[in-house]
């Protein structure tokens, strides 16, 4: 018994020592709009009501901003953006241009994005989206990511010219932390260790 206590309080003193998870250190990527928002225990949707018309750098929304280097477009109806009605894009929604990265900052840290994408009907050229570095691997659809650890920004790119992204679901996800999980850990060790003993005696 002096043994596993030994253990325990040593495994105790050594958990400042494990190595922090780092931001996206496991990300588990969605295709599906209907798992990836069963998946949360709480989310929002972004429909992009009431984004300005004109070509901006930052689009700023209630609970995060959008920024890119590059040009970003907000169809409002159709206007300059001709008709994607056909692909599920109208009344709102954002037009990335170049492989630039785009920016989703937010207020307060979130461990789950994700949106409805797609190539513009005009002048699609097959571009697959990225999202923290986990390719879609289509140029249309839905596409999610939920990180281990919840953190205030996401990127997003596209390996072509054009993309159409609309209704930005984020939210949160029931991640144990590191510290508990090594928590978990020893506590199922020190079980082990105590039965053993018991069954040796």
């Amino acid at each position: 018994m002096k043994h596993l206590l030994r253990s325990i309080v040593l495994g105790l003193l050594l958990l400042p020592c494990l190595p922090s998870a780092r931001a996206h250190a496991s990300d588990t990527t969605y295709t599906s709009r209907a798992s990836f928002e069963a998946a949360l225990s709480s989310f929002q949707i972004d429909s992009l009501d009431g984004i300005t018309s004109d070509p901006h750098v930052l689009d700023v929304r209630a609970d995060f901003s959008i920024s890119t280097p590059s040009v970003m477009y907000g169809c409002i109806n159709q206007a300059g953006c001709g008709d994607n009605s056909g692909i599920g894009f109208d009344s709102a929604y954002e037009w990335t241009y170049n492989t630039s990265p785009v920016t989703f900052t937010f207020n307060a840290p979130a461990s789950a994005i994700g949106f409805d994408y797609a190539n513009p009907t005009c002048c699609g050229d097959g571009s697959v989206l990225t999202l923290d570095g986990n390719s879609s691997g289509a140029s249309s659809g839905f596409f999610g990511i939920i990180s281990d650890t919840p953190v205030t920004s996401f990127v997003m790119s596209g390996s072509g010219s054009y993309m159409l992204i609309d209704n930005i679901t984020y939210g949160q996800a029931d991640v144990p932390e590191p510290a508990s999980m090594a928590l978990f850990g020893l506590g199922v060790g020190g079980l082990a260790m105590l039965r053993r003993r018991r069954k040796a005696a």
